[in-house]
C-alpha cells in the first residue's frame, strides 16, 4: 500500500523565493525516481518561511531509498545550510473510511 510523506521545511526568510523556484528541475528529479507517485509543494499562510512537500510513494521504502540518493548528493546538507530548523519527515498510512 501506498504511504504518504510530509517533509517540513523552515526556511530562513531570504531564500524562500529561490528554493520555490528551484523546485521545477527538483521535482522532476523526483517525479522520476522509483516508486514516487505524486508531489506537490505546499506554502503557509500563516509562515511563507514554511514549505511542506506533500508526496506519495509506493512503499516506505521506495522513500527512504530517495532520500538517501538525495542525501548522498549533498542536497540535504543543501536544505539544513538555508534552514532556521532541521527538516522533518513525517510518514502516514492511509485509513479507510
Amino acid at each position: 500500500m501506498s504511504v504518504k510523506v510530509f517533509l517540513e521545511l523552515h526556511l530562513k526568510p531570504e531564500v524562500v523565493d529561490a528554493v520555490k523556484g528551484g523546485f521545477g528541475k527538483t521535482l522532476l528529479d523526483t517525479r522520476a525516481f522509483e516508486g514516487c507517485e505524486e508531489i506537490s509543494v505546499l506554502q503557509s499562510q500563516d509562515d511563507p518561511c514554511k514549505l511542506v512537500i506533500v508526496e506519495q510513494w509506493a512503499t516506505r521504502e521506495h522513500y527512504e531509498a530517495y532520500l538517501k540518493w538525495r542525501t548522498d548528493r549533498g542536497d540535504m546538507d543543501g536544505m539544513t545550510a538555508i534552514s532556521t530548523e532541521p527538516y522533518q519527515v513525517h510518514y502516514f498510512d492511509f485509513v479507510r473510511a
